[in-house]
């Protein structure tokens, strides 16, 4: 995942990840060592460690705390991604990005840069099959990394989301 981005070939396991339940949704933290390719907005080396926290707000909002200490000891870049559906099989995403380092970069390169990561994004979730995400967790096998879906679909079936609602 994200191999023309920030992903890491040399670290491909998803170690095991806490998910916390919150009132808007769940939370859980993430540390990883990131590629770092040219192409980044970022600079420095070939990795950056980034210290993630990960927020979902019910039931379609997302905001990305991502520290990089190499950057300083406060450097955040922040991401902030809402998904509103305008049918059944078709959404409009919504994002802002904010940081405090690096202000030399020009914004249009940040915002290349989260473009690329939406698109492998999109593609991965245009291809997923089926089209509708399963909220019956017994429809499918899960693994490990699944954590942050399984909560996602429990919550989503808690707010009465179902096949009546999309197709």
């Amino acid at each position: 995942m994200h191999a023309g981005t920030f992903g890491n070939a040399a670290e491909p396991e998803i170690p095991e990840i806490p998910v916390q339940q919150t009132d808007y949704g769940f939370t859980y933290d993430y540390n990883f060592n990131a590629n770092n390719p040219d192409i980044s907005p970022m600079g420095g080396g070939d990795t950056l460690v980034w210290e993630t926290t990960y927020h979902l707000f019910l039931p379609f909002a997302v905001r990305l705390w991502e520290r990089i200490p190499a950057k300083g000891e406060d450097a955040y870049h922040v991401v902030f991604n809402v998904a509103a559906p305008v049918s059944a099989r078709k959404m409009r995403a919504f994002f802002f990005v904010c940081r405090n380092f690096d202000f030399d970069v020009p914004a249009h390169e940040i915002m290349d840069w989260e473009g690329q990561v939406m698109n492998e994004d999109k593609a991965i979730v245009e291809g997923q099959r089926p089209e509708e995400l399963p909220l019956d967790l017994a429809a499918e096998l899960h693994v490990q990394s699944d954590r942050m879906t399984i909560a996602y679909r429990r919550q989503l079936a808690d707010l009465g989301l179902s096949p009546d609602y999309s197709a």
